[in-house]
């Protein structure tokens, strides 16, 4: 290994033991010294090695992509708000405090980049200077919101992975990976446009955390895919063998992310939910997906003894089966077991309010990691 590399790893590593270290203290660094950082691990860069110019054919084609796909991300978020409702924004859309906020947040982009290319250019396939750089980048992200999470609350820290870390993780290697590949402007605009909405938009989306977290994980994958297939180094005879498989591609993409929306945004008659215990054995176990039916939630008088139900006792959900239906005064009364043998019947009552839908169907084990996770949090 090069001294170069060596000296990029050791730079490498001394950012992320300050990053890990603000992470755990709070309040040891903030946006403007985060941004003295990079400066500084920038310029000690370009000692190490030299700035290499871009190269790049069709440039202005591939930041004309970047931006129609990013702003079609936009669209479709702010589109999705006619169903969930907005929110105002709590920053100031004065001139001066949009100047203030989104300032700050320019120069970080500009100095990420320009430092996420240098160190990618001289990696020169070395692995471990590319990962490491790419941790650098995801400690920044969650540094930067950090304030906003509790650690000694264990919703919080399922927020801070779904909202921060995992939709980070996914943008730092697609971002990485364009570094290398295209330059770093279109990087630049990717993070903008990403990015300064937030501070000059005076309404957003009313979204779940959940369905915020997966599309802020499928937008790099949907770019980063489709950005890559269109400017493939390919012959114009094997673009015409290849434009099916682009087509595809970006079908299957675009229908998953479809499906995605709409079984996690909670607006349609079908939502999906991980079984999270194993009252249910053997029919559900733990770590099953199920789809729910929602709508009978408002067809109560259609619930079956046998049918598997959904419902909510004390802000916990639970699925069990049903065992008996009454209708006393006009109102419904539920009762309710899991299926494991020797389950006793669940001492509380189910009434109209508290159902949330039946399931209709389960795919096996592909919610596990959802459960392995709270198990963690929770050991």
């Amino acid at each position: 290994m090069k001294k170069s590399e060596i000296k990029l790893i050791s730079l490498e590593i001394i950012s992320i033991f300050l990053l890990i270290m603000n992470i755990f203290t709070k309040y040891f660094i903030n946006q403007y010294i985060i941004i003295i950082i990079l400066l500084l691990m920038f310029t000690i860069s370009l000692f190490i090695s030299s700035f290499e110019k871009e190269k790049i054919l069709d440039k202005k084609s591939i930041i004309k992509n970047t931006l129609i796909y990013t702003i079609s991300y936009l669209i479709l978020i702010y589109g999705m708000g006619i169903f969930t409702g907005y929110i105002k924004t709590s920053y100031s859309l004065t001139l001066v405090g949009i100047i203030k906020n989104i300032f700050p947040v320019i120069i970080l982009i500009l100095i990420e980049e320009l430092l996420r290319y240098h160190i990618c250019k001289k990696a020169e396939n070395k692995k471990i200077i590319i990962i490491l750089s790419i941790l650098s980048f995801v400690l920044i992200d969650i540094s930067l919101s950090i304030d906003l999470y509790n650690f000694n609350d264990k919703s919080k820290i399922i927020e801070l992975i779904t909202i921060t870390i995992l939709p980070s993780i996914f943008k730092n290697i697609m971002l990485s990976f364009f570094s290398y590949k295209y330059g770093y402007k279109v990087c630049i605009v990717y993070q903008l446009i990403t990015n300064i909405y937030l501070y000059i938009m005076p309404i957003f989306p009313n979204l779940s955390i959940y369905l915020e977290s997966i599309l802020k994980i499928l937008l790099p994958i949907f770019v980063g895919t489709l950005i890559y297939l269109r400017f493939k180094k390919i012959t114009i005879k094997s673009f015409r063998n290849n434009s099916r498989l682009l087509k595809i591609i970006t079908g299957i993409i675009i229908v998953m992310t479809i499906i995605t929306i709409v079984l996690y945004s909670n607006l349609f008659p079908y939502t999906i939910a991980v079984i999270g215990s194993g009252s249910m054995n053997p029919n559900l176990k733990r770590g099953d997906m199920i789809l729910i039916d929602k709508t009978y939630h408002e067809k109560t008088n259609k619930l079956k003894v046998g049918q598997v139900l959904v419902f909510k006792i004390k802000d916990t959900i639970y699925t069990h089966r049903i065992v008996k239906i009454d209708k006393i005064n006009g109102k419904y009364s539920i009762l309710t077991k899991g299926d494991r043998k020797g389950q006793a019947i669940d001492t509380w009552t189910v009434t109209e309010d508290d159902i949330i839908g039946i399931t209709k169907l389960k795919i096996p084990m592909i919610g596990y990691p959802s459960v392995w996770l709270k198990d963690i949090l929770e050991g």
